[in-house]
């Protein structure tokens, strides 16, 4: 069967929940191979390695996976030469003591360590983090793991949460019997902590921190738009879509709702009805009118209510009606503009950065900017520069690039550096490799977790495409480039660097008054 590659199939994506990517052909072979219990062993060995790996490597003792995974003293061995049977890892015992092994979790395509971020032709799909380690679901020893993680599989497949699957063909995807999967149904649909909803003919995968649909509740998660908790916190209005916030709500606009039914029909409040004709769900906090032909959430309710089509509005009267504060859509003020142009200076994009931490991009359409991307490919920051080097920096982030830029820093044969970046940590494509062919790269990543993945992910393509580079670390002066040169000159960094493709002496300033400081 042939798959998307990517995390396009994710149907966790944009809801923050964070996830790991497993990929589609090892889960393949670990249900079509082995007893049940063996199956179930090797795949909690496996999920835990997906989730620790770094680009595929990863080193741990023992004691660690006992603790994460609950497999045994005898079932750790046993699902560990499974999956080196498998070919799906390479496991090697480091020496002392402690049982600490390095693992590889293989490429099935290339048999290199796994690293989606490389996109190297191994289809996968995202796993949540928050469901697979609770450890109600690790301390099973049935097949628990197995059928979630084959549903998580199929729905990122077909990309979406809702699949039409009756309780034979769900037995059949996970390569279990009926009886098996009766056994394991009731843990996974637990009212503790549901991680599926199963009806007839259909199962449907769940937000696993709230339990709730994770697109039910239509056009409602609006994170633009923000209120002001009890508490006092800023936080997004999605944080009102609660199942006791549904009930309060609809209670009150539908007078024949039942509070104590999750699904019912009633009569609609928007035309003359006789019969119920409206469903409603109080747990996904839906709503859809058979006859009207209309439905939606909380929002899309009390936007039909008053008649109006500002969206604002209509959070503004929901969040009055659970007595708390609206925010609308505050950002704060601008704290920075970075302008993103072409190899001919034309401008392309622009991203504005707000104090709340946010990020918004434009693009630049005949003579205006208008919001979002256009469909447009990203490009390195300050292009022009970059094509023209010979010698080029790469940071993280646009403030930076614009502080060293500000050096005025030279290659060893006098030609102005090129100063560089592709956005935030997350924001680097194997494709834009492209553009630094032919070039000598010095990386200034920043030294926290995020920024060691963003220089793994950047180096790696580099190496790969043949590009020289070199690495500078900065962790002992703080977290950036930005931190080293706050009490330090272009002299002391150009040392402190200590590269050959650099000019010695020093064509920039001592940093002290550098306008970009403040940003």
């Amino acid at each position: 069967m042939a798959f998307a590659m990517g995390d396009g199939m994710n149907i966790f994506k944009n809801t923050g929940i964070a996830c790991f990517a497993v990929q589609h052909d090892s889960l393949d072979r670990i249900r079509k191979h082995g007893k049940p219990k063996l199956k179930q062993s090797a795949l909690k060995l496996y999920l835990f390695l997906c989730k620790r790996t770094s680009r595929g490597v990863v080193e741990v003792d023992a004691a660690e996976v006992f603790k994460q995974t609950w497999l045994t003293k005898n079932t750790l061995p046993r699902a560990r030469a499974e999956l080196v049977r498998l070919k799906l890892i390479d496991a090697v015992l480091q020496p002392g003591q402690g049982a600490t092994y390095t693992y590889s979790v293989l490429n099935l395509q290339s048999g290199q360590p796994f690293d989606p971020k490389a996109n190297e032709g191994s289809a996968y799909f995202q796993v949540p983090v928050v469901s697979l380690f609770t450890d109600a679901l690790m301390q099973d020893n049935k097949v628990s793991s197995l059928v979630y993680t084959s549903v998580l599989a199929e729905a990122n497949r077909l990309s979406t949460p809702h699949l039409s699957l009756p309780s034979k063909k769900l037995a059949a995807l996970s390569s279990v019997t009926p009886e098996t999967l009766r056994n394991v149904l009731p843990l996974l649909v637990s009212k503790d902590g549901p991680l599926m909803k199963i009806t007839e003919h259909k199962v449907e995968v769940l937000d696993p921190y709230t339990g709730g649909s994770l697109n039910g509740s239509i056009g409602q998660k609006e994170e633009t738009f923000w209120h002001l908790s009890k508490t006092g916190k800023r936080v997004g209005v999605h944080e009102l879509l609660t199942p006791e916030n549904f009930i309060i709500y609809y209670t009150a606009e539908l007078p024949d709702l039942v509070p104590g039914l999750a699904q019912q029909d009633v009569r609609c409040q928007f035309h003359s009805d006789s019969e119920p004709s409206m469903s409603v769900n109080l747990e996904e906090g839906t709503w859809f009118c058979h006859a009207c032909g209309v439905g939606g959430g909380m929002r899309d309710f009390e936007m039909k209510k008053v008649d109006i089509e500002n969206r604002a509005e209509a959070w503004r009267a929901i969040c009055a009606r659970f007595g708390v504060q609206f925010l609308g859509k505050q950002r704060g003020t601008v704290v920075s503009e970075h302008i993103y142009r072409d190899e001919d200076n034309h401008p392309v994009s622009r991203l504005r950065r707000y104090e709340d931490g946010s990020g918004r991009w434009y693009y630049f359409v005949g003579g205006k900017w208008k919001l979002g991307l256009g469909g447009r490919k990203r490009i390195p920051y300050n292009l022009p520069n970059l094509r023209a080097a010979d010698v080029v920096i790469i940071t993280e982030g646009e403030k930076k690039a614009d502080i060293v830029s500000f050096l005025g820093l030279r290659d060893h044969n006098g030609k102005p550096v090129g100063v560089t970046c592709t956005g935030s940590a997350n924001s680097w494509k194997p494709e834009l490799v492209e553009y630094f062919r032919n070039k000598k790269v010095l990386v200034f990543p920043d030294s926290d977790e995020p920024g060691e993945r963003y220089s793994e992910v950047v180096t790696g393509s580099l190496k790969r495409a043949g590009v020289p580079f070199d690495v500078v670390d900065f962790s002992g002066y703080g977290n950036d480039v930005r931190d080293y040169l706050k009490d330090r000159s272009t002299v002391e960094l150009l040392d402190y660097v200590n590269s050959d493709w650099l000019e010695v002496k020093a064509a920039g300033l001592a940093v002290a008054g550098n306008p970009h400081d403040e940003i």
